[in-house]
Formats: C-alpha cells, sequence, structure tokens
C-alpha cells in the first residue's frame, strides 16, 4: 500500500458515499491524540493531551510531514482526560458535522473557482491507553484465547490454576451496535450524578464515543488504528525496565509482590517481613545480575536503527514539548508558538527565492561529494558518524575493496564476461568466487596490452581502477550513501534498487591514482 487511498476502509467509504467520492478536493481526515508531559523527564507530573488532524489528501511523500499537521487541540490537565475527553471534543465534533452536511465555500487557486468543500474523518490514530481512556486494558484470563492444546494452558505459573474455558465469542459490528443504541445518555463533567459511576448493565461500555455524532461513523468498520510504533515503545520500555529494576518503569513493584500474596501463587517471590516490620523481596528470577546488565547494554549500543525511525507523530510531541517556555503556562506557550509557526509556514507556501521549510533538502538527503565518470564514483557519500583516525588498510580489506568496485561498475560488464568466458570449472566451484581471485591480475594484463597498442579503450578512467587504491584511508562509522544507510558492522540497502550489498566494521574515504 503505497497510499492510504489504497486502503479497504477507503474505497469502502467511496462506496458507501459516491457523492463525496466525486469530489476529489473534499478532504479527508485522520485524528491522531496521546498524552505526554510537557516537562520532559522531569518530576512534575503533568498529562498534557493534543488532538491533531492529519490531512491526506497529499502525495504519500508530504502526507505524513509535520508541517501539514493541524493542532485543533491542546487538552490541558495535570491527569488524562478519560471520560471527559468527549467534553474538549465536542467543538471540534461539531466542526467536522458542519463540514460534512454543508461545507465550506472554497477557492481553487488552480481552477480560479469557488467551489463547497466538504470533509470526512476516517479514522483515529493512538496507542492502547488513548483507546482505551473509557475502559481499562488487561491481561486477566488470557490465556483463554490460546489454542486448546497450548501447553500455557496447563502452566500454573500464571495464577496457580491451569486454564480451561473456551474463548468468549466474538461480537458483530451490528450487535455491539445494538448494544450502545440501548446506552443511557451520560451527562459528562462535573455533575452531581456523576459521583459514582457503574457500567450499564449488558454492554461493557462506559460511554459512548462523541465520535458517533458524525452521521458516518457507526457504519465505519475501522474506526480506531492503534499507533504500532507507539506500542512498541510502551511495551519495550516496559520490559526492560522490569529486567533492570528500573524505579519507575519497572512492573515488579512492591503492589505488585503483595498483589501475588493475596492471590496466593508464586510463593517464591512474596514479600518477606524482617523482625523489625520492613520487608525483604526476593530476586525474581527473570532480574538481570550485574554482569547480565553489562552485556545487555552492550547489546543496545550495538544496535544500529534505520535514519528517521521514529514515527512523525513522535517526533511532533517532542516539537511540542520544546515550545514550552513557560513552566507556569505549558500550554500557552505551546499554543502562541503553534500559531507563530503556522504563519510561518503558511506564509513560506507563496515565498520563492529563498530557503524555507517547503524547499529545503530534507535532514536526511544525501548532499554529500560525488565524482564524474565511472557511475559506482558518481554517488554521493555523506559521513555522519564519529571520524576515526586515519591509517592504513590491511592488504586483505583492501584487496576486498577493490573487488567491489571491479564487480559493481556496470563499465567492466563487458570485461568480466570475456573473463567469464575463459574460466574453466572442473570443481564446481562458484564462478564469482574464482573471478574475485583471477579478474583483477587478469584486468592488469589486458589494459597493459591495450595500453601498449595505443588503444583508445584504454581510457584514464579504467587504467584507474587496475590499480588497487591507495591504502591511506578515512574512517567513519556512520556514512549516508544515496538513498540507503551505511551501518557500522551491518549491511547497506539501496532503496532504489533491490540489492544489499555486505560492508566492513568501518567505512572508509578511499582514493584512487587517476
Amino acid at each position: 500500500m503505497k497510499h492510504l487511498v489504497d486502503s479497504e476502509e477507503w474505497k469502502e467509504f467511496d462506496l458507501l458515499h459516491p457523492d463525496f467520492a466525486l469530489e476529489p478536493r473534499n478532504v479527508r481526515l485522520g485524528l491522531a491524540t496521546d498524552g505526554f508531559n510537557p516537562f520532559g523527564n522531569m518530576n512534575n507530573t503533568y498529562s498534557m493531551w493534543p488532538v491533531i488532524l492529519i490531512p491526506y489528501n497529499l502525495p504519500p511523500w508530504l502526507v505524513m510531514n509535520e508541517p501539514y499537521f493541524m493542532l485543533s487541540l491542546l487538552i490541558p490537565s495535570p491527569h488524562q482526560p478519560g471520560n471527559e475527553i468527549d467534553i474538549y471534543l465536542k467543538p471540534l465534533v461539531d466542526e467536522l458535522k458542519e463540514l460534512w452536511e454543508e461545507g465550506v465555500e472554497t477557492y481553487d487557486a488552480y481552477r480560479k473557482e469557488h467551489f463547497q468543500m466538504r470533509a470526512t474523518l476516517l479514522w483515529t490514530i493512538h496507542d492502547y491507553p488513548g483507546f482505551a481512556l473509557e475502559s481499562k486494558i488487561g491481561f486477566i484470563n488470557h490465556r483463554a484465547y490460546l489454542p486448546m492444546e497450548h501447553r500455557w494452558r496447563h502452566s500454573r505459573l500464571h495464577n496457580g490454576l491451569s486454564e480451561k474455558r473456551k474463548r468468549s465469542l466474538e461480537l458483530q459490528v451490528g450487535k455491539i451496535q445494538e448494544q450502545l443504541d440501548r446506552m443511557p445518555n451520560i451527562i459528562l463533567g462535573k455533575h452531581p450524578s456523576n459521583k459514582k459511576r457503574q457500567l450499564i448493565g449488558e454492554p461493557n461500555w462506559s460511554k459512548v464515543s462523541i465520535l458517533y455524532k458524525l452521521p458516518y461513523w457507526k457504519n465505519k468498520k475501522l474506526k480506531h488504528n492503534i499507533d504500532v510504533m507507539h506500542v512498541e515503545k510502551n511495551i519495550s520500555e516496559s520490559t526492560y525496565g522490569t529486567l533492570l529494576g528500573i524505579e519507575g518503569k519497572s512492573k515488579d513493584t512492591d503492589k505488585a509482590r503483595i498483589d501475588l500474596q493475596n492471590m496466593n501463587f508464586r510463593h517464591t517471590l512474596h514479600l518477606k517481613q524482617r523482625p523489625d516490620g520492613s520487608y525483604d523481596k526476593p530476586r525474581a528470577f527473570f532480574s538481570l545480575s550485574p554482569n547480565e546488565r553489562d552485556g545487555f547494554y552492550d547489546f543496545l549500543k550495538s544496535v544500529k536503527y534505520p535514519d528517521g525511525y521514529a514515527a512523525n507523530i513522535s517526533r511532533y510531541l517532542g516539537k511540542l514539548k520544546r515550545y514550552v517556555s513557560n513552566r507556569a503556562r505549558p500550554e500557552g506557550s505551546i499554543a502562541e508558538a503553534y500559531i507563530l509557526k503556522e504563519c510561518i509556514n503558511n506564509w513560506s507556501l507563496y515565498i520563492d527565492g529563498i530557503e524555507t521549510v517547503h524547499n529545503r533538502r530534507e535532514r536526511d538527503e544525501d548532499f554529500g561529494e560525488s565524482s564524474e565518470g565511472l557511475i559506482v564514483f558518481s554517488q554521493t557519500a555523506r559521513p555522519t558518524g564519529g571520524r576515526r583516525n586515519d591509517g592504513n588498510l590491511s592488504r586483505a580489506l583492501l584487496d576486498t575493496a577493490h573487488w567491489y568496485l571491479l564487480y559493481n561498475s556496470p563499465e567492466l560488464e563487458p570485461y568480466l564476461n570475456e573473463h567469464k568466458s575463459t574460466l574453466h570449472n572442473p570443481t564446481g566451484e562458484a564462478i564469482t568466487q574464482i573471478q574475485r581471485q583471477e579478474f583483477p591480475k587478469w584486468f592488469v594484463e589486458h589494459m597493459n596490452r591495450l595500453k601498449v597498442s595505443e588503444s583508445l579503450e584504454a581510457t584514464k578512467l579504467l587504467w584507474s581502477l587496475v590499480n588497487c587504491p591507495k591504502p591511506h584511508v578515512k574512517e567513519y562509522t556512520v556514512c549516508d550513501v544515496e538513498t540507503k544507510v551505511v551501518l557500522e558492522g551491518g549491511t547497506s540497502g539501496d532503496a532504489n534498487q533491490n540489492k544489499v550489498h555486505d560492508i566492513s566494521d568501518v567505512d572508509f574515504d578511499m582514493d584512487y591514482d587517476m
């Protein structure tokens, strides 16, 4: 799927609402929300919830770019809004409803005409906590969803009991909608009737989302998208926080140990009371020893990620944090900085001749040095990692680098084929390995014969490849090469061609005699 227009939900929506689909200028939106602490890692507990609209009427390379995000709401609260999030969303939902039913008169500068532009909300995007603002997510009785023959069903390590129950039936969308239709009207916010809320009878819902006020929402098959990257991040933090015993991140808390004791299983993990009334916390089998921690740290240090690995939404939240200049008024700081940023962004769309956010090179766009001549030297290269001490390559690494250039130069393909036709392979050894050993010497002799006969075929560029690279090199740990990122001790994958090249432990800036 190259663009969201290829998704089944987009196509299904077009079938249900053909009048909307016939106007390509109608806007389709995604809604993303997530809580974050504007004070970073400070001890001040604070949860701010931005609500971001993402327009999808853009080409794939622009559709998730930060300049096109619209900060529609900024929910201020020391705590997450919970069910009261609908109160903050009401003005936005009213506008979305108006944009769907009536639209807004808009000027098309390309066609030089006015038209009635409408908009729809395709789905929401959030992590699991955002999805569960109206309910808690837990893993109680989760083993019931395993196959009946699964060994964990018979294990007593989870809660001291084996699991014999069958998984619950999956509710059809229509059945869920019937339950929601029977939900009574709940008054949210500060109200005398809200002192103590209970679940409403049969359905396991605490309320009906305010998004159901949108006329098309109830018939959508895909209403919510889970931000996989965010979920993976949260689970990873909890996992290594528990393994390393990081305070505030570990799930192996004193309260969790007391719960185990109250549930009367996993007795080896129960807290042991000392004579003075304090408690001793037995070491869990999953806790890492100091030596194991050192090994884990070394592993984390060795992991390399692709450039731009973090999601754009997470980067955007990080940018909102940097907008906080007044810690006493974080929401005002963010709102003021966002409005200024929006004004500059819109203004820059109509300015030519100067560098703006819309015409400057991307952060990971290659702009390194390149050489003319042979294709293998024409790609740009930009060292981005740490510079190591300059030194000389060993004979083995020089031969490896030389063979890589010979084998990957399109100009040498006729010579490689000519040499291959002269080879005999009685042992069945890979022909490429034989060429790797014999072609460099054959190529030197072939070029020497052409040079002696003063053939025009023996160009200066080809003669440069006859000789090995100079042994003196500059060493870097990371280097961007065209559309691929070369990492220390890994492989480099070309985004434009389906080729993967093995590389050595470091990247070298080498030179040839021309």
